[in-house]
């Protein structure tokens, strides 16, 4: 009664109890962890998600703690775990304490700077802080701020010692985790003594105990492995078994062969992994020495292909890759190469003696408990790990490992000397098991693709040496045996979810670093002496009777489960048939030609592949008496040809189905062992019936000029039979000497998929069916000798054959079908030239469909459907190919003068299909697709798209037809808003641009008055510094500025920090023009619009300047009044705007017209502009320009200096004589002269230049940006660098953060919780 309140109540505990039970002693693999997930109170499937171990840890022991209130385990967690450390500040000044105690479950251990847990420990309780200068420490006693000594000190060690690797960083500069893979070593025993706090007459809590400064020692029992990165991971450990509870074998007891064929049973050379075994297994074969040309030339013909095809683009040539490795091969002066360890004499060095290069990472010698007084170097056997170069530690403290305090201690026992002694020289290779420098990374780590290096691994060696003593398996020995296990109490384990596998010391040494690496370590107090085998902990008497019985219970049913299992794996069905029903004929058995004999008739018998075959024998007799007796059994195969018999397994009475192959499925065939109806049956592979069909004229005279009609015929023949058997068997049906008797075989090619015929000579008259290749399904021709230049019977077939199209049908007209979106296939083959129509008919009835709605119509399906096709074209015509996908589906068939053609509204992404017939007009075929959209009125028109959807050019011809148009079934048309002008017009907008500025002219660059008044504009507003947002750089209208901190940069326009226009832009409206007209007759008929009514304009060239509009920018200049509107391409939906000028001009072809903004000087701002007109005809260097500006606004050369804006990207470019230009091939800068009409200035109408007087703004010459300019940048920046992250994600997705090419956003990381109720209430 107790219990059951017990397991009520304390559900963690309990279910904890009975997980760990189940562990032990159910008789299973692995256990289910439900009950356990249910007393966390877990409903959302919390256990699915990915939570850090030690958080886990820290949880588990405080819920089991909650759980326990009340009872006599209250204070386990805490007498297993709980330690307690000081924190003491002394001052300087007073010697005044300051103390405070604190506790710990477990200790965190940062790993930067540090090369294993004992310096990380020396570093955390034995050094002391200073607090000074800035960082005094103020002290209660002298209330001021002193110099002070801060430190760490243990106070209570617990017995169970537990240790957080802290791997996981964080990464200030690029703003992410990451994780620590460096190298960090620990020990298998840890003297904790050092770290007490004994300086101060304290002694840790079990020292204080025992009396005196006796050592305090740790044992590893468990190290919690971490793999993957700092998002996504996977935990396994390694656990130590002190109570020898498990059954440990040798992890390398298994023997690894090298590979081999299955049929020759000789080395596999092609299925090396890495280059240096293959190059290993073949200079064992050659003798161990041989040059490197004979070395190549083996190894071609052992697999077939050279090192250049096989090795070298990732390994380069040969001679590079043997003087990279060598370990193990040593090339003289002559290229003569041999392999460096067939010394048998050399002394095994050790795996860290082995010279690594700068940037790899080295096992580092592990540290050691204490140091030992005796400086001289320890036996090899307990030194494996140690590196000579290292004797002195970070602190000065020469250490030297010793027998008790370092994994590689315990790894030494496995002993070389059976592989020395043996004289094959491998104990160098077993002892390397390093990967070489080239396969690691940056940081040291061993890379995943080690094998790919060529590295020899230790199974290799085993092999090796295995194939050439042929004795027994090399494998890894403890002690002098290889079947004895280490010490009881040394024996480790690695669990994972798979399963749980015994495990060597060595294996904790590859978890010091890598992305697999140690991430939690757990110490127990060591025991005065360790259980000898049997003399274990009785773990299992420490379980409560109810829960052994309820596993025993468990136990039973398991027992029952697996023996029903193991009668339904192995129960196999076998297809019995009598010799009685079969006869021999065209090289097979086959069922007597009697409506009596049919498929019913096979036996079919159930049985337990584990049976005997005279277990066999018994079943047939009870199931078919009268049938098996005297008769033997032999397994048979259903072949093309008929049904084949191989092995007559009743010779083999005593071995069992599985043992004999026979498989759930297999045909046995019960017969008297040698005759089958009277004929006598050859068995096995060797006369395996081969299936030819065999085209020949049922009648001919000879000579082969007349012809009878072709006929087709099925043969079978054993395929060890020859070439003349068959011969003459074709000459019997031929009627004519074996001698006249022509055997062709069509063969397919494999690279162009075209017939060809290839003649079988009388020459090949010996050579067997298999030596000569023929398959199943092989066509061959029999005909007589023809004369020379008439065609043959063969190349007539292989014509038929070329003309034919295998194909692929997809039904979209079954009615059962209409709402699947998964349709049948079926294949088909047509003759190449067929009509559609003939097609489409063929379908119809091989598919047995009527009443189609429209009567059915095919498309072709190639990579995407396409348009319906026309039933007068053929499957040539249409592209028609072997193995194409065509579509049967619904609908009308589109005639001969039809188009089909797809359509889709530019603001959508639905298409559909419209059928226009060719001879239509734009503006019909309009009319159609709106009605088709169901969209409402006539403002539509329609646009061409390019091959991947972009919309394109405007079908502005209304009155064009579609054939003139080049438009074709399945193109994409787009339909728009908005009405088309007539034919050969253009609609444009019309703007007024007014200037801020007086309108400037040629006399400018002349006129003294004029050019004093453009100073006076210029440079007077920029020095008492007029305000950018007045009259200077303004940003559009069309751009409104956003509130950064409601909008991210990257969703920000630029375009809202662009400078604004130098004037006012008034819409004036739309006119409609002939594309051929002149700008003269643009501006004439501007003057017609009503907002210009009211002007009194002299002539067209004093009234006018007209230009275009680009993205709200003024752009070109229309200079010539005689160019047309279709040569300086002007289309539907362009923007011009006019500017009134006040005086006449006639502006040359090479003029441009730019404006000019002087920088106030002390601010990043700029005054108003003004127009300046500059002709490139003069000169096209920056220096004329420069001089041009200089005698505008009357400022020195000297203290000029000029920029342009580039508005798209808010950069400055400064005019200069030359710049530095990159070549792309040569990858060199050179300087070249520049132009500002080229890059990188590319001077255009409406551009504008920056002027910087240097007298009065001297400071950073080359700086004309503004604030908005360094806005736009910031906007531009954060557009790029999100782009960067987006393919920075994809591509991390690919690598192997492993979330697939369609990134979902990861989860957010919520903190695990154990829902425990409150127990301190209820007691």
């Amino acid at each position: 009664m107790c219990v059951c309140v017990s397991l009520q109540v304390r559900v963690i505990p309990v279910q904890l109890q009975i997980l760990f039970a189940r562990l032990l002693l159910l008789n299973q693999q692995s256990c289910g962890v439900d009950g356990l997930i249910s007393s966390f109170g877990w409903t959302n499937n919390e256990e699915l998600q990915q939570h850090d171990v030690q958080e886990l840890n820290r949880i588990l022991f405080a819920a089991i703690e909650s759980s326990l209130v009340g009872t006599r385990g209250e204070h386990l967690i805490g007498r297993l775990y709980r330690g307690t450390f000081t924190q003491q500040i002394v001052c300087q000044s007073c010697g005044h304490v300051s103390e405070r105690e604190e506790e710990f479950l477990d200790i965190p251990v940062a790993l930067t700077g540090r090369a294993g847990l004992q310096q990380a420990l020396r570093e955390m309780f034995n050094e002391t802080e200073l607090l000074e200068g800035d960082n005094r420490y103020h002290c209660g006693l002298c209330d001021r701020l002193v110099d002070a000594r801060r430190e760490c000190r243990l106070r209570k060690l617990p017995p169970v010692l537990t240790f957080a690797l802290l791997r996981f960083l964080y990464d200030f500069k690029r703003g992410e985790r990451y994780k620590d893979t460096s190298q960090f070593k620990f020990p298998l025993e840890l003297d904790m003594t050092p770290y007490g706090c004994c300086s101060h007459g304290n002694k840790t809590g079990e020292e204080g105990e025992r009396g005196g400064g006796e050592k305090i020692s740790y044992e590893l029992y468990s190290v919690v492995i971490h793999g993957g990165s700092t998002h996504s991971g996977h935990y396994t450990a390694y656990i130590r078994d002190f109570d020898n509870l498990g059954s440990w074998t040798h992890p390398d007891e298994d023997p690894v062969q090298l590979p081999t064929d299955e049929k020759t049973g000789r080395v596999d050379y092609i299925e090396f992994d890495t280059p240096t075994e293959l190059l290993v297994t073949l200079l064992r074969s050659l003798g161990g020495s041989v040059s490197v040309d004979k070395l190549c030339k083996n190894m071609q013909e052992k697999t077939g292909v050279t090192w250049n095809k096989r090795f070298k683009k990732q390994f380069g040539s040969i001679h590079q890759f043997l003087r990279s490795c060598p370990d193990f091969f040593v090339v003289d002066d002559t290229k003569r190469v041999s392999l460096k360890m067939t010394t048998p004499t050399d002394t095994p060095p050790s795996p860290m003696e082995t010279t690594a290069p700068a940037g790899d990472v080295r096992v580092e010698p592990m540290e050691t408990a204490e140091p030992v007084a005796d400086s001289s170097p320890a036996p090899p056997a307990n030194t494996f790990c140690q590196d000579p170069r290292q004797d002195v530690a970070p602190h000065g403290d020469k250490e030297t490992a010793t027998a008790s305090g370092t994994v590689e201690d315990l790894s030494t026992d496995v002993s070389m000397e059976s592989t020395a002694s043996e004289g094959h020289g491998l104990s160098r290779i077993e002892a390397q098991e390093q990967v070489p420098s080239s396969s690691r990374d940056s940081g040291g780590r061993s890379g995943d693709q080690s094998r790919d290096v060529g590295v020899v691994s230790k199974d290799f060696v085993v092999a090796m040496e295995t194939e050439g003593s042929k004795s027994k398996p090399m494998t890894s020995k403890w002690k002098g045996d290889s079947k004895e296990p280490p010490p009881p109490g040394e024996r480790w384990f690695h669990f994972n979810d798979v399963q749980v596998s015994p495990a060597v010391v060595r294996s904790l040494e590859k978890v010091y670093q890598g992305k697999e690496s140690a991430y939690m370590l757990f110490y127990r107090r060591k025991r005065s002496q360790l259980p000898t085998q049997g003399e274990g902990r009785d773990v299992v008497g420490s379980v409560p009777e109810w829960l052994q019985s309820k596993i025993a219970g468990e136990n039973e049913k398991l027992e029952e489960e697996k023996a029903a299992y193991d009668i339904a794996v192995n129960t196999i069905e076998l297809n019995v048939h009598l010799s009685s029903s079969y006869t021999f004929r065209n090289g097979a058995l086959h069922h007597k030609e009697d409506p009596l004999v049919t498929d019913a008739m096979v036996t079919a018998v159930s049985i337990d592949r584990r049976k005997t075959v005279s277990d066999l024998e018994t079943t047939l007799e009870e199931v078919i008496p009268d049938q098996v007796r005297g008769h033997v059994i032999s397994v048979a195969r259903r072949l093309p040809a008929g049904m084949h018999i191989y092995d007559n397994i009743s010779w083999s009475k005593h071995k069992t189905l599985r043992d004999l192959q026979v498989l759930d499925g297999s045909n046995l065939f019960v017969w008297d062992g040698e005759q089958v109806g009277g004929v006598g049956i050859r068995t096995g592979t060797a006369c395996e019936p081969v299936l030819l069909r065999v085209t020949y004229h049922s009648c001919e005279e000879s000579g082969g000029v007349e012809e009878g009609e072709e006929e087709e015929m099925e043969i079978g023949r054993p395929k060890d039979s020859t070439l003349g058997e068959l011969r003459v068997l074709l000459a019997s049906k031929l009627d004519v000497p074996v001698q006249q008797v022509m055997i062709s075989q069509v063969k397919v090619s494999e690279r162009s998929k075209a017939s060809r015929v290839v003649v079988l000579h009388c020459s090949k008259d010996k050579l067997t069916l298999e030596q000569l290749k023929l398959c199943d399904g092989d066509k061959l021709a029999a005909e007589a000798s023809t004369k020379k230049g008439i065609k043959t019977l063969a190349h007539s077939v292989a014509d038929r054959q070329n003309n034919l199209l295998s194909v692929i049908v997809e039904d979209r007209c079954s009615p059962h079908l209409s709402d699947s979106t998964s349709y049948p296939v079926h294949a088909m083959e047509v003759v190449r030239d067929s009509l559609i129509s003939t097609f489409k008919s063929a379908i119809l009835l091989q598919l047995q469909l009527s009443n189609i709605e429209g009567g059915g119509r095919l498309r072709l399906d190639d990579e995407c459907p396409g348009p319906p096709l026309h039933e007068e074209q053929t499957l040539d015509q249409v592209g028609v190919v072997q193995g194409h996908c065509i579509i049967l589906e619904p609908g009308p068939p589109p005639t001969p003068s039809q188009l089909v053609l797809r359509c889709r509204l530019s603001s959508g992404t639905k298409e559909w299909e419209v059928t226009v017939d060719e001879g239509a007009t734009v503006a019909e075929c309009c009319q159609l697709v709106v009605l088709s959209a169901g969209l409402q009125g006539n403002q539509w028109h329609l646009r061409r798209t390019n091959w991947c959807g972009e919309a394109t050019e405007v079908l502005d011809d209304e009155t064009s037809v579609l054939s003139k148009e080049n438009l074709k079934s399945g193109d994409l048309l787009l339909i728009e808003e908005g009405k088309l002008p007539p034919k050969n017009f253009v609609r444009l907008a019309v703007s007024l641009f007014t200037p801020s500025y007086p309108t400037c002219t040629p006399a400018y660059l002349t006129d003294p008055d004029l050019t004093s008044g453009l100073l006076s504009w210029v440079m007077d507003s920029a020095t008492v510094g007029v305000d950018i947002n007045e009259q200077g750089f303004t940003h559009d209208g069309d751009f409104p500025r956003v509130d950064p901190n409601e909008v991210p940069l990257h969703l920000q326009s630029p375009a809202q920090f662009y400078p604004g226009l130098p004037g006012c832009l008034v819409g004036l409206d739309s006119i409609e023009i002939h594309r051929d007209s002149t700008i003269e007759e643009l501006k004439a008929l501007i003057l017609t619009l009503p907002a210009l009514g009211g002007a009194v304009i002299p002539t067209l060239d004093f009234l006018l300047r007209v230009r275009e509009m680009v993205n709200g920018r003024l752009g070109k200049v229309f200079k010539n009044p005689q160019q047309t509107l279709r040569r300086n391409k002007m289309e539907t939906g362009s923007h011009v705007c006019v500017t009134v000028l006040e005086q006449e001009e006639t502006l040359p072809a090479t003029a441009i017209v730019v404006h000019i903004q002087a920088r106030t000087p002390g601010r990043r701002s700029y005054g108003p502009a003004a127009e300046v007109i500059y002709d490139c005809n003069r000169s096209t260097k920056p220096a004329e320009l420069v001089k041009l500006v200089s005698r505008l606004v009357q400022i020195d050369v000297s203290h000029l200096r000029v920029a342009k804006h580039k508005l798209e990207s808010f950069e400055w470019i400064v005019l200069q004589e030359n710049y530095n230009k990159e070549s792309r091939k040569k990858k060199k800068s050179k300087s070249t002269a520049a132009n500002i009409k080229n890059s990188p200035i590319c001077l255009r109408d409406g551009d504008t230049l920056g002027l910087k007087n240097l007298q009065y703004d001297p400071e950073d010459a080359d700086d004309f940006s503004t604030e908005s300019d360094d806005r736009g940048k910031e906007i531009l920046t954060a557009v790029q660098e999100e782009k960067r992250r987006k393919r920075k994600l994809k591509s991390t997705d690919l690598l192997d953060e492993r979330g697939g090419a369609n990134q979902r956003p990861r989860r957010t990381e919520v903190g695990i919780k154990i829902f425990v109720p409150d127990y301190k209430r209820s007691s």
